[in-house]
């Protein structure tokens, strides 16, 4: 999983010093795989093993002050990336009009009178409104759902981590608002010395119960 850190040093001369440093910071919440400088100054990307890792280096260090060597301290911006290395959605194909009711028309119609400069219009309409929709379709290169554009993803918000690191949302998985924010029902039962709650995502946590239920 990719993160977007911003927030650190500006001075060039600092990136080592601050990449040492991040490193071991964020070591914390999981294995650091890569750390790379972003296009702005101050702002870098840095990929950790796991999604549930990224996830808990957000909620242990975003909006946080770290202490970086000779530059002192500097509070830190965490959020997922927007490039999660996904595929996205195959286009729609285009839906031929037909508002009459027709069915095909050139079957009706053999000949067409249609000039050839009309048809390169045709084809040119066709052409731009695919890009349109690929440019303007519903999706999020974040978290692979097809109900929300990236700057609308619930990935940024505190609470959408805080489920992902108690278990109660699966870290990678297509993400809707009501996944974040409804209320999780629960339900505990007793096994072998231990209270299990589960909720109707399928996450789970487990707790020491001192004795057996209703002793």
């Amino acid at each position: 999983a990719n993160l977007l850190i911003s927030g650190l040093s500006q001075n060039p001369k600092a990136k080592a010093v601050c990449k040492d440093a991040l490193r071991q910071t964020l070591q914390q919440a999981g294995e650091v795989v890569g750390i790379s400088w972003g296009h702005k100054r101050g702002t870098c990307f840095v990929g950790m093993r796991t999604p549930l890792q990224a996830s808990k280096a957000v909620l242990m260090f975003h909006d946080k002050p770290v202490m970086f060597p000779v530059y002192g301290k500097k509070v830190l911006k965490l959020k997922l990336d927007a490039d999660q290395g996904l595929t996205p959605p195959p286009d729609e194909p285009l839906a031929e009009d037909d508002p009459g009711g027709f069915g095909d028309v050139e079957e009706m119609c053999p000949v067409s009178f249609t000039s050839r400069e009309g048809k390169k219009m045709e084809e040119r309409e066709k052409i731009s409104e695919r890009l349109w929709r690929r440019d303007n379709r519903r999706w999020c290169s974040i978290c692979g759902s097809t109900e929300h554009i990236v700057k609308d993803c619930p990935t940024d918000l505190r609470q959408y981590h805080q489920r992902v690191a108690e278990g109660w949302l699966e870290p990678g998985m297509a993400v809707t608002d009501r996944l974040v924010f409804d209320p999780l029902p629960v339900v505990e039962g007793w096994s072998f010395g231990y209270t299990v709650t589960c909720n109707y995502e399928g996450g789970c946590g487990l707790r020491k119960s001192p004795a057996f239920p209703g002793e």
